[in-house]
């Protein structure tokens, strides 16, 4: 695994969303599952993305989890992934996943993970509450974790099972890349990459986030 940094263009959830895309335009997988925003914009959906100008609608960030992801990366890929699939997750759902697979319920040879540091999410209800007083509960999160302070808006509270978490961190000897959202700063963000992903996204090796791993410990 190398260290290296995306440089912020736009915020962090566009930047985002061009990393997931340099990954299928530059054939490192075929389709991203990824949350996608609903219809009336009050949630985000997990869903198979295999367009990459499509990813421009993307929420990769957004703090609420209405479906468990695991369980349908277990069904993309129980008889084996049709494609090479990324699969953007938090930690939680990224150790269910691997529960999963010792289960032979997921088939992960062809499966990308893009592990996501995450500092909670909202219950289903309290983030289309926001969303219909006209907040935006992922750029508030984005606000809060670029000052080092994540935390909900005000107002409301992140799920219990959040928490409680002790594990918010993706492990990177499972996760192919993990987005340091932790490690936020105003104009980049840390990444860790496998090195053959690296090599063939032209992702050069540099040092570690301090900041990151400061709010880490």
């Amino acid at each position: 695994m190398i260290h290296t940094w995306l440089e912020i263009d736009g915020d962090a959830s566009e930047t985002v969303r061009s990393f997931l895309r340099s990954l299928m335009e530059k054939g490192v997988v075929d389709a991203v599952l990824v949350p996608m925003p609903t219809p009336g914009g009050d949630s985000s959906i997990p869903t198979l993305v295999s367009d990459p100008q499509k990813l421009a609608q993307a929420e990769p960030l957004a703090p609420v989890m209405p479906v468990s992801e695991a369980t349908m990366v277990a069904l993309l890929t129980r008889t084996g992934a049709p494609r090479r699939l990324g699969v953007v997750l938090r930690n939680c759902q990224l150790r269910a996943l691997v529960e999963l697979a010792k289960f032979k319920q997921a088939q992960l040879d062809d499966v990308l993970i893009i592990g996501v540091d995450c500092p909670g999410a909202y219950e289903v209800a309290d983030y289309a509450a926001l969303v219909a007083e006209g907040v935006d509960p992922t750029a508030e999160l984005l606000r809060s974790l670029a000052q080092g302070n994540p935390a909900p808006y005000e107002g409301k509270s992140f799920r219990g099972a959040c928490s409680m978490c002790v594990y918010p961190v993706p492990d990177s000897a499972i996760a192919a890349v993990v987005v340091g959202l932790l490690g936020l700063e105003e104009n980049r963000i840390p990444l860790v990459v496998r090195e053959d992903v690296a090599e063939r996204l032209g992702l050069a090796s540099d040092s570690p986030s301090e900041k990151r791993e400061e709010a880490v410990k």
